[in-house]
């Protein structure tokens, strides 16, 4: 007998003979159940008798640990068939406890749910306008908040339930968004986010629901910042989930968005909030604009609200995140003036050495002598974005030993900075993806630094640097 099938077997029976008064140490039994199901692959056993006593646990109000009793359905659930565990979660009992207001029955579920084979075998039970519902409710636990949106993200991908969502429930989600209440409205956002991913076909795509209008904007802007923030953010999933996907349909709905959130910008002096608190969020959103395909959105946007220009209080801010084949179709002198190799311009240089045009443009500028004159944190955080990039990596293997050696022996001058450490240790990584052909002469030492990195420090250095122990990887 397997320990996990004894351990199971100890579990159901004290479930079954010892509710109401269970022994002292049941929370560590369960939790040994727990780490034996998570290690294999078939559930060893009866699954049935296991799902039936961890519900009657969740039906119970015994002092035990709900938490690890989850985690422990969880693991059940993860290697149990579909079938099955119907046989001991019925529709009937999923729906009850969906209304029973039990955060562990609640949740308990979701997870039941989650494991939908296929993903939209429930999309017609009527358990999924429950969990709207539940969803929408600001009483709702948070916990139980999470729970739902894990079973969005583990089912939206099913026709089914998108259209339970979208098609049959449209009036709930379109009565959220008109009653624009700030946690209600967060959690549309994030569904919205999550169902626009999953998208198919144009005909799913409900307009009214999925854009804002200005005034809309405007009224978030004035009266909950975090709001327009949330607003903002969703937008850049959007844009995100169009560069990922082939959706791009959608953007003659969004472009009228675009203009609108960037007419606020640069309407910043009647809203100061937009500079205080928002200017990440911002810059998030304008940076996936201009990484569209088409960068005519994007300039009409620069010409008319952002102006990425000589004297702009945000310049050096655009010069680190626009696209760079942007800035180099529109603003080379740019580049050429604000580029250089500096401590301070170093966002910059990192967006420049990510397209291989712009990093013509500054390669005469990433001499062995201006990056080494920089301090070795500084040296790490560029090399950590030259070493992702091929025609990068070349250009220090084949033109810049001193930066190579400076990489592999700095000298020996201990490193103790975790940033620091785990930086060089990115750029030796990074590095070593490339075939050896690329590496020449530096593929053997990057390989020796990166055994020395893992398995501890050469006592004899003769070509290491010296990390203090604590940070050995």
């Amino acid at each position: 007998m397997s320990q996990a099938t004894d351990l199971l077997r100890q579990f159901n029976e004290v479930v079954a003979h010892r509710v109401g008064n269970l022994p002292e140490g049941f929370d560590g039994l369960m939790d040994k159940c727990r780490l034996q199901v998570s290690t294999v692959t078939n559930f060893p056993g009866d699954a049935r008798e296991t799902l039936l006593s961890i519900k009657t646990l969740l039906l119970s109000d015994e002092d035990i640990d709900y938490d690890l009793l989850l985690e422990l359905l969880s693991a059940v659930l993860q290697i149990t068939r579909f079938d099955a565990i119907l046989e001991a979660y019925s529709m009937a009992d999923l729906e009850q406890a969906l209304k029973s207001g039990i955060s562990p029955l609640i949740q308990s579920a979701c997870q039941v749910i989650q494991t939908s084979d296929p993903k939209g075998a429930l999309a017609s039970s009527g358990l999924f306008e429950i969990l709207l519902h539940l969803y929408f409710d600001v009483n709702t636990d948070i916990a139980v908040v999470k729970e739902i949106d894990t079973t969005w993200e583990l089912l939206m991908c099913d026709d089914r339930v998108r259209n339970t969502i979208l098609a049959q429930n449209v009036k709930l989600l379109l009565e959220v968004k008109e009653q624009f209440k700030p946690i209600p409205m967060a959690r549309l956002l994030h569904l919205l986010g999550i169902i626009f991913r999953e998208l198919k076909t144009p005909t799913e795509y409900v307009p009214n629901l999925f854009v804002f209008e200005k005034n809309e904007l405007v009224e978030a802007l004035k009266t909950d910042i975090i709001m327009f923030l949330n607003i903002v953010k969703y937008y850049s999933t959007l844009l995100e989930s169009i560069a990922e996907t082939n959706h791009e349909w959608a953007l003659h709905n969004l472009i009228h968005s675009m203009f609108d959130i960037s007419e606020l910008f640069a309407e910043r002096e009647q809203f100061p909030d937009i500079v205080a608190y928002g200017k990440s969020f911002l810059f998030t959103f304008f940076r996936h604009i201009s990484y569209l395909n088409d960068l005519a959105t994007f300039r009409k946007l620069d010409e008319k609200f952002l102006h990425i220009s000589e004297g702009n209080e945000f310049l050096s801010d655009y010069l680190s995140f626009v696209n760079p084949q942007y800035l180099f179709d529109f603003h080379k002198d740019l580049i050429d003036t604000y580029a250089t190799v500096s401590a301070f311009k170093l966002p910059i240089l990192r967006n420049m050495v990510s397209n291989n045009q712009t990093f013509q443009l500054v390669k005469p500028k990433l001499t062995a002598d201006a990056i080494l004159a920089m301090a070795y944190p500084e040296q790490m955080v560029l090399l950590q974005k030259m070493s992702q990039y091929i025609y990068c990596v070349q250009y220090l293997v084949h033109n810049l030993p001193k930066v190579m050696s400076s990489l592999i022996d700095n000298n020996y001058t201990p490193i103790t900075e975790p940033e620091t450490v785990d930086l060089r240790t990115q750029v030796i990584e990074n590095m070593l993806h490339y075939e050896k052909n690329v590496l020449d002469a530096w593929s053997i030492p990057l390989q020796n630094e990166y055994i020395k990195l893992n398995h501890g420090i050469n006592p004899e250095r003769t070509a290491a640097t010296d990390i203090a122990t604590a940070y050995i990887g």
